[in-house]
């Protein structure tokens, strides 16, 4: 019955909260209804008018006292109390702008890096993927040993949609740099990166053609493949969004090819092995010129993306793949000791973020923490600055939940500053990751502020102001009539209970502001080290650059070679250029081909080697400069058609020769040619010293460099341009470029950089992040500084009567001073030592970014303590020479 009676009301209370002025006036005219015909009564009684109508007012009482008892019945008092605490606080804040500007903008800055960083994690992870049913789209992935790797090959790929019961589609996908050529009005080539999809790749997405048709079966089939599809945003910019553009032709490596559909833009550039945005695809043409079983691999490193069937699991399809996995690994030789597994397609958007994001979202926790424990430091010392207010409220009547419930309100009226501040300054949070985020991560570029971040801001500072306001509130209201008028304003027990408390919230935010300096010089003697250390290569006046060789005009090897050859000399001959070399790979993350290794009288291991392979010229080692440490280099004597040589790295002589010299043995690189021919033998004529060849956080992995002209076979038509110049390498593009057109005219350059910005692009994440939480942390300094000072200022302040004496009896102002700095160098020094410890813990989140730097290195540890304990010193010396210059005289007089 109470349920359904206070359903029943429920209109009625709405109704008088939000129509009160109508509410209470129909209350009263049915109140003064009743009172007469309480009077017609009594008149008709016999009373006289004047009679019956006092009779009538003592039989009916007070009408203001059934109006407040009504309006408490529909719980109306309470609106209008919490309308007057809100309008009081506002008049409150008003009257000491400095208080509430300083609060303002401490939670503003808090919310602000919490509402960026939302928006981060909001399009890296939360944001939903821009495909019909995303839910349903996985990924195959190969396993080894349990742990997951990169997609098996398309043909094993091709065996599982054939025969699994979990799959709708499952489409491979590749991609490669292409020269382009015919895009609308430039007849000039470019390289591009050219998608090269299965007719299930837009059907899996569920992407539809804005003009023209998908790819069919009989297209992808090689020879037949000559179609293209262009993203929208090229058909605008290059096409003009003309109508007739299907059926046009462009030419890729100098093929010519026909479009027949303009694809949305809706594919996002995280899905793509570069990760730098596709606007063109060809078909996924299978080759029938190499056996299947060369294709084969259990880790192959094939993209793919594949929709489960409706009401089928991620379970039911992870233990269906896995079966056949099992399957395919029994039947053919490069499958075994793989396994596969299905992944959910949202997983692999964040990529190498997601470590990233924990360290930098634990950072922003900090900041907010530090900001709201400002704020609570802040309150403390305003509200123990108005005991006598409260205390003249507590005596007129005021319940301690009424002045609590008042303080509150201010809280939250600073809460909802502090949260439109935070969310304004979010907006230019998000702009600058949007400019300035690594090329590497696309995902930061759809980074915005939507209802789901604003949403989370506003839910952030309500819960701000709610748990570091209702503290201050509740120990404030605790009012002691007796002993508070007994004191007369002065100091109290309940002053020193808040003292210490404000002194807890000052460590607390050392202690966190220390884990976050110390976390960010972790991070950048990281990038220091990464960048500086010895790559066992030149940077100095390196320049790379990357061409394509299409096949329709260099036909074979030979003619690949010529072409190389050619090339090298003439940018040898270039004025400026000192060095040149022509290859298939730089370091230090351009030199990734991996072959499988078989050595001449020696057994290999079940797990079958394999060493990166680059097939260059004479000039490699030179042109990076790199030494040959025993043995000889490679060199124009040895010619085409003599036994193939070939130098090596350290590495691969420490692992496949221990404790004995790879010069002069012999080894066999790849599954051998074509026609089942065995790999031919390579004599090692050279042994080079290591460079980073594996990144810059990794150690070197054996490498072989071999002549172009004596392996004819790994001779492929992706090159790379090595320079080494007497001056700036970027003056010398334009004349390499005239070099290169003077053999070629339609070969584009493409990809030019020194290896100097490559070696910084390679850091570039690492970098950014401690960017980021460099920018934190200053932020956490500067706010624990200001929570020092505030502190400090404030006992100050509440001291002067004790430095007084002090100074009257003989104290000299140095004295006041360095007492008044011994203060705030302890709280500094406390929150140090505890955030050492905090560091020690944090340091497990930062330990996989840290390179040549222990995360809990006591150096720097003891270094950012330092500098803590310093800033502290700093932020309380304003106060201390306030203490020192304090007139005691005046003082007693006060």
């Amino acid at each position: 019955m109470q349920i359904e009676h206070w359903w029943y009301t429920l209109p009625l209370r709405l109704r008088s909260i939000f129509r009160r002025r109508r509410a209470d006036a129909e209350l009263r005219e049915e109140l003064r209804a009743h009172f007469d015909r309480l009077v017609e009564e009594n008149v008709a009684r016999g009373m006289p008018p004047a009679e019956a109508r006092a009779a009538a007012r003592r039989q009916m009482g007070s009408v203001a006292y059934y109006v407040d008892g009504c309006q408490d019945e529909r719980r109306v008092r309470v609106i209008d109390e919490l309308r007057q605490d809100a309008s009081y606080a506002a008049r409150v804040l008003r009257s000491n702008p400095t208080f509430t500007i300083v609060a303002v903008l401490t939670l503003g800055l808090g919310v602000a890096v919490n509402a960026t960083m939302f928006s981060v994690v909001n399009a890296v992870a939360l944001q939903p993927l821009p495909f019909a049913n995303a839910d349903r789209l996985v990924r195959v992935l190969s396993t080894k040993d349990g742990a997951p790797l990169s997609g098996p090959s398309w043909v094993d790929l091709r065996d599982i949609a054939q025969t699994s019961r979990s799959f709708e589609r499952l489409a491979a996908y590749d991609e490669w740099r292409k020269n382009v050529s015919g895009l609308g009005s430039s007849t000039m080539p470019e390289q591009r990166i050219v998608g090269l999809v299965s007719k299930e790749y837009f059907e899996t997405l569920g992407v539809r053609p804005i003009r023209g048709r998908l790819f069919t079966d009989d297209e992808t089939r090689e020879g037949n493949n000559y179609v293209a599809a262009i993203g929208e945003r090229l058909w605008r910019d290059r096409f003009g969004a003309a109508e007739n553009v299907l059926g046009r032709t462009i030419r890729i490596n100098d093929e010519p090819y026909t479009i027949v559909a303009v694809m949305p833009d809706v594919i996002p550039a995280w899905m793509e092995l570069r990760q730098t945005g596709i606007s063109i695809w060809t078909p996924f043409a299978k080759t029938t010129a190499t056996s299947l079983e060369q294709i084969r691999g259990g880790d192959a490193n094939q993209p793919n993306i594949g929709r489960l069937r409706p009401g089928v699991s991620l379970e039911q399809a992870r233990a269906d793949v896995a079966g056949m996995a099992h399957r395919l690994a029994a039947e053919h030789v490069a499958d075994r000791g793989y396994g596969a597994t299905v992944a959910p397609l949202a997983d692999a958007r964040s990529g190498p973020l997601a470590r990233v994001l924990v360290i930098l979202v634990c950072a922003v926790a900090f900041v907010l923490m530090i900001a709201c424990a400002n704020l609570a430091n802040l309150l403390l010392a305003r509200n123990a600055v108005r005991q006598r207010e409260l205390t003249l409220r507590a005596a007129l009547g005021a319940s301690r939940g009424r002045i609590a419930r008042q303080l509150l309100v201010e809280t939250m009226v600073l809460s909802l500053f502090g949260g439109l501040v935070g969310l304004a300054l979010s907006f230019a949070g998000c702009a600058v990751v949007i400019r300035w985020h690594p090329d590497g991560w696309p995902q930061l570029a759809g980074v915005g502020i939507d209802a789901r971040v604003f949403a989370f801001a506003a839910i952030v500072s309500l819960l701000a102001g709610v748990a570091f306001g209702a503290g201050p509130a509740i120990a404030t209201s605790r009012v002691d009539l007796a002993t508070r008028l007994r004191s007369g304003g002065r100091s109290v027990a309940g002053d020193r209970s808040g003292g210490r408390a404000r002194s807890a919230l000052v460590v607390t935010q050392a202690a966190l502001a220390l884990v976050l300096v110390a976390s960010t010089a972790i991070l950048v003697q990281s990038v220091s080290h990464l960048e500086h250390q010895d790559l066992g290569f030149r940077l100095d006046h390196a320049l790379k650059a990357h061409i394509y060789l299409p096949p329709v005009r260099y036909r074979d090897a030979n003619e690949l070679t010529r072409f190389s050859d050619n090339l090298g000399a003439a940018l040898r001959a270039t004025p400026g250029v000192r060095m040149a070399s022509v290859t298939t790979g730089y370091p230090p993350t351009g030199a990734r081909w991996v072959q499988p290794v078989s050595i001449d009288g020696v057994t290999n291991p079940v797990s079958e080697p394999t060493a990166y392979l680059g097939i260059s010229d004479e000039w490699f080692l030179r042109t990076l400069g790199v030494p040959i440490l025993h043995g000889r280099d490679l060199s124009a004597a040895d010619a085409g058609d003599a036994p193939p040589v070939a130098i090596v790295n350290e590495t691969f002589e420490r692992r496949f020769f221990p404790g004995a010299t790879a010069v002069g043995r012999q080894v066999r690189l790849g599954q051998g040619q074509r026609n089942n021919e065995p790999p031919r033998a390579i004599t090692i004529v050279g042994v080079f010293r290591d460079v980073k060849n594996d990144g810059l956080s990794k150690a070197p992995q054996p490498q072989v460099v071999g002549l172009n002209r004596q392996l004819p076979e790994f001779n492929i038509e992706f090159k790379d341009i090595l320079l080494r110049t007497a001056g700036d390498p970027l003056t010398t593009v334009r004349d390499v470029q005239e070099s290169l057109h003077k053999l070629d005219p339609e070969m584009p350059l493409a990809e030019v950089a020194t290896l100097q910005d490559v070696v910084s692009s390679a850091t570039g994440g690492l970098t950014y992040t401690a960017g980021l939480l460099g920018a934190f942390a200053l932020l956490g300094a500067l706010l624990a500084a200001v929570g020092i000072y505030g502190v400090i200022a404030y006992r100050v302040t509440q001291r002067r009567n004790e430095f007084g004496v002090r100074m009257a009896i003989g104290a000299t102002p140095g004295a006041i001073l360095a007492l008044v700095l011994r203060d705030g160098v302890r709280l500094g020094a406390l929150g140090a030592a505890i955030g050492c410890i905090g560091s020690i813990a944090a340091g497990r989140v930062i330990g996989r970014e840290a390179f040549g730097v222990s995360p809990v290195d006591p150096l720097t540890l003891g270094g950012t303590a330092a500098i803590l304990v310093l800033v502290a010193a700093i932020a309380s010396f304003i106060p201390a020479l306030r203490a020192a210059r304090m007139d005691p005289v005046r003082i007693l007089k006060g």
